[in-house]
């Protein structure tokens, strides 16, 4: 098994127009990149920004990492009929995506968990031979959904030397209601199974239909690097929710990504210092520096750390805020850290203050109307769904107020994706029949950015091309005669 420290180190280059093998580039910008000693303003935000350079458009496989991929399907009663015969299906279209260099697995579940197609190279014998295993599927029992990660875990983690890129689907449309039942104890086998693995495991979760635990499958999702929930509405979303998914993972190019935010010490002598790191992993060091984990990234992604800092209280020719980023290259199989990119922002003797940053004004109002979200989402569970209402109507009459980012993609996003959860929280029978799903995957899809979709059709200003591709190339294949 290959280790971290056989893998050369690189450094990139310090500016955002640089040379083209760097995969991920870097940069730093204030809110306010002039606040004079003057205005009533004590502190501002600053936001780090990566992003993901991309793959070729082609189909080939050039320039992408090998995966390994464990399917973990639900076949317990609830899924007999229309619902298995579709999962057969996206996963024949699925194995047509992979190459030879590859590798596929399959474990199904129901009262309990067992391993159908051990996770071997996807040759065109291995191909057929998965497809044969698959198709024989039959649904049993009820849904031992704990059995299923620890033996999915187990059997990706089985190979000697694996690939690059590692990662589970598990689908399921239903309650835990075999072994471990608790979401408490669910999670920690999770994070025990896939926490610390190298190269990093990912768990996307499928929740199909309106009788799944969303909390469940996103806290799944959340105790592995990059993992994600999807909503599976309806039957058709189940092909496409997986062409999502599988564009994402055969485009990653960078994982056990690293913000690492600290203050120099010139600037904290002046009072200069971080208030708050507006990220949900965001850790706290005994130094007063941050780091925020990031997990991977596909091509084309971008991230975008939000920071409140407070202001120097004179004016320094220092910067405020300076930001690094480790991160491993899966394109150019290497460990990369970039040069450390710095915040300045002016003070000048006057109260003067210079216009706003667009795109740091953007991510501003994403992450507030994510912390809305979040705080309607506990609203709505606890039985508020006057309140839940009246929390998400207030957030869409403040995004909508501020006319001079109306225009923006992002913002046109939100606005959209917080309609549909308002919509959702109309009644008691909406909120649990559609609701909670799709407000869980609307807040995670703008606090990751990161595109969670299965319908093809929507315009996700986060699905990046790849996805896009596979998303689209996946529903054409699936209703072709």
């Amino acid at each position: 098994m290959r280790n971290q420290s056989d893998i050369d180190t690189i450094t990139t280059n310090s500016t955002m127009d640089v040379d083209q093998h760097v995969t991920l580039e870097t940069r730093v910008t204030p809110r306010f990149d002039v606040v004079g000693l003057k205005s009533d303003m004590k502190s501002t935000q600053v936001c780090a920004t990566l992003q993901a350079n991309e793959l070729p458009e082609d189909d080939s496989d050039d320039g992408r990492a090998a995966v390994d991929i464990v399917v973990a399907l639900d076949v317990s009663g609830s899924m007999t009929g229309k619902k298995l015969q579709l999962c057969k299906e996206t996963l024949k279209l699925l194995l047509r995506q992979l190459s030879d260099n590859d590798r596929f697995g399959l474990v199904t579940f129901a009262s309990e968990a067992q391993v159908d197609y051990s996770i071997t190279r996807m040759t065109e014998k291995a191909k057929n031979k998965a497809l044969s295993t698959i198709m024989a599927l039959g649904t049993r029992g009820c849904t031992n959904l704990s059995g299923a990660i620890g033996l999915a875990a187990e059997e990706i983690r089985s190979v000697a030397e694996p690939n690059d890129v590692r990662t589970v689907f598990l689908l399921t449309d239903g309650h835990a209601n075999e072994g471990i039942t608790s979401e408490q104890g669910i999670t920690q086998l999770a994070r025990g199974c896939f926490s610390d693995q190298q190269p990093p495991i990912t768990m996307h979760c499928f929740g199909y239909g309106s009788d799944h635990n969303e909390a469940l499958l996103l806290a799944i999702s959340n105790a592995t690097q990059g993992g994600t929930y999807y909503f599976v509405e309806n039957d058709s979303g189940v092909v496409t929710a997986f062409g999502d998914a599988l564009g994402g993972v055969l485009s990653v190019v960078s994982q056990n990504t690293t913000l690492r935010i600290t203050v120099p010490k010139e600037a904290s002598e002046f009072g200069v210092s971080i208030i708050e790191v507006h990220h949900e992993k965001a850790i706290r060091l005994d130094d007063g520096s941050y780091k925020v984990p990031l997990g991977d990234l596909y091509a084309e992604e971008g991230r975008d750390v939000l920071m409140t800092v407070m202001l120097a209280k004179k004016a320094i020719d220092v910067p405020h805020v300076n930001v690094s980023v480790t991160y491993t290259d899966t394109v150019n199989k290497m460990l990369a850290t970039s040069e450390n990119k710095y915040a300045f922002i002016a003070r000048p003797g006057n109260d003067t203050v210079a216009k706003p940053d667009k795109h740091v004004e953007v991510q501003w109002l994403r992450v507030n109307a994510v912390q809305e979200m979040e705080a309607a989402k506990k609203l709505s569970r606890d039985g508020d769904l006057e309140k839940a209402r009246s929390t998400i109507n207030a957030s869409l009459g403040f995004l909508k107020s501020n006319a001079d980012v109306q225009d923006d993609g992002v913002v046109m996003q939100m606005v959209a994706d917080m309609e549909s959860v308002e919509e959702g929280l109309r009644s008691q029978r909406s909120f649990l029949r559609f609701g909670a799903k799709n407000m869980t995957a609307k807040c995670q899809t703008h606090a990751r950015q990161r595109c969670a979709e299965a319908s093809p059709a929507t315009t996700n200003v986060y699905r990046s091309k790849k996805k896009k591709a596979m998303t689209l190339k996946m529903f054409a294949n699936n209703s072709a005669p």
